[in-house]
């Protein structure tokens, strides 16, 4: 007979109670998978973005750079040039008040967020079409310079016109600027009064592009000048390549430097006439040398006390006829029938070419002066800078030369009669080499404005 087994119960699986966790698992992991991707695609989303405002500000960036050398490029050429743009300041205009615009694109004036309508302002359609951008380009002015740091104890310039700020830091108001900033010979920034000289003017060229069609203004800004025109060794107050006859008169010739010592500055090393080998200086025995003491028919060729003798003759040359022609591109050519009785200002030194006789009888003139045929003058004529004449030079009367002179003279042509002098000065000199410039300008900084407040 069988026995039941007690044993034996209804099989119940284990864990009946746990259905469904898979699949709750499984969701959460969806979820958590949901916000992982969200997130990911949150954060290449705002790269996407981060990196096409990214582009969209190089590209603006590059677009301002472009107009800076465009700006730069046209300041480098003349007036033959047809994209020349002039930055001679027109009479009873104020130099810090002046700008000229380039524009490219979509770019109008009203995107410069420092245009005024009241100041002077000329308008120049861009060489480029690829491109959008406004350029301006200015006079660099002492509040320029004291908005980018300069101080009296920190100085950026050397403050020449006696009108220093009103304590350390400050900064003029817009509406007083201050002087324009020159680059002088020795590489240093002055002012020197309310004039302008184009030529040796520092430029702020700013330059504004748009990072897309609806964007912020991207701005970069450079400062440039026209690198003096270098230094050479002015081997005497008078130098004259070839052969050399004084006529009959009260002429006064001294290489001691009119502007004091001239460390640093081209020299005459005491010299009054300089010529090379072998041409001859035929002076009668009634001229003089030593202290100036000009009576009766008398005349002085004065040296400095000590030094080398006054006149000299060596192998070295200064190349009259090749300097004439490196530096006549860069003048202003005048006719030899109107001279202007006024060439430049102690301000604004100039290079100054005649293509034939230079005449006159009075009027003065500041800087190079180039002449191919005769220079003949008389009365109260004036002249402070660099002479050089390719024909012959007659000076009459009591007319003066401040700095140096060099001649291409035949024998016998070179003739001064009456009381007229030659004065080697070391600062006309420079000043007049200043004038010439490097025949380019060169960049002497460089900002993003972006990253400084423009509180122009």
């Amino acid at each position: 007979m069988w026995l039941a087994d007690a044993t034996k119960r209804p099989l119940v699986l284990k864990g009946g109670r746990d259905q469904g966790v898979v699949l709750v698992v499984g969701l959460m992991f969806i979820m958590i998978l949901a916000a992982v991707g969200s997130v990911a695609y949150l954060t290449t989303s705002g790269d996407l973005l981060v990196a096409g405002n990214y582009r969209q500000h190089t590209q603006a960036g590059f677009a301002a750079e472009a107009g800076l050398n465009e700006a730069k490029a046209r300041l480098n050429l003349d007036s033959n040039n047809a994209s020349f743009i002039s930055t001679s300041v027109g009479a009873g205009v104020d130099p810090t008040s002046w700008s000229a615009y380039i524009v490219s694109g979509a770019f109008s004036l009203t995107d410069d967020p420092t245009y005024n309508a009241l100041f002077t302002n000329t308008l120049h359609a861009s060489a480029q079409s690829d491109s959008d951008y406004l350029v301006r380009i200015r006079y660099k002015r002492e509040r320029d310079a004291e908005l980018y740091g300069h101080s009296t104890a920190n100085p950026h310039y050397n403050d020449g016109d006696g009108q220093l700020s009103a304590a350390p830091n400050t900064i003029r108001p817009a509406n007083s600027p201050g002087s324009v900033i020159h680059f002088g010979g020795s590489g240093q920034h002055t002012t020197a009064g309310g004039g302008v000289n184009p030529t040796t003017a520092v430029y702020l060229i700013t330059a504004y592009s748009r990072s897309g069609p609806n964007g912020a203004l991207v701005s970069r800004e450079i400062e440039v000048a026209q690198i003096p025109g270098g230094d050479i060794d002015i081997l005497g107050a008078f130098y004259n390549e070839a052969d050399m006859t004084f006529g009959k008169g009260k002429v006064y010739i001294s290489s001691v430097d009119g502007s004091g010592p001239s460390t640093g500055a081209p020299a005459t090393r005491g010299r009054g006439i300089w010529c090379p080998n072998p041409s001859p200086v035929t002076i009668p025995a009634l001229y003089t040398h030593g202290d100036y003491a000009q009576s009766g028919s008398a005349a002085t060729i004065q040296a400095p006390a000590g030094q080398q003798a006054i006149i000299e003759h060596g192998t070295e040359d200064l190349g009259v006829v090749a300097l004439f022609n490196s530096w006549a591109p860069k003048a202003t050519v005048l006719n030899p029938g109107s001279i202007p009785s006024q060439l430049g200002s102690e301000t604004n030194y100039g290079v100054w070419l005649v293509n034939g006789d230079f005449v006159t009888t009075g009027g003065s003139g500041y800087g190079v002066l180039l002449v191919t045929g005769d220079l003949r003058t008389g009365g109260n004529f004036y002249f402070n800078g660099i002479v050089i004449v390719l024909g012959t030079i007659r000076m009459q009367g009591t007319s003066r030369i401040y700095g140096a002179v060099m001649s291409l003279s035949e024998a016998d042509d070179a003739n001064m009669g009456g009381t007229p002098g030659i004065f080697y000065n070391s600062c006309d000199v420079q000043a007049a080499l200043d004038a010439l410039g490097s025949g380019g300008n060169a960049a002497l900084a460089w900002r993003d404005l972006d990253m400084i407040n423009e509180n122009y």
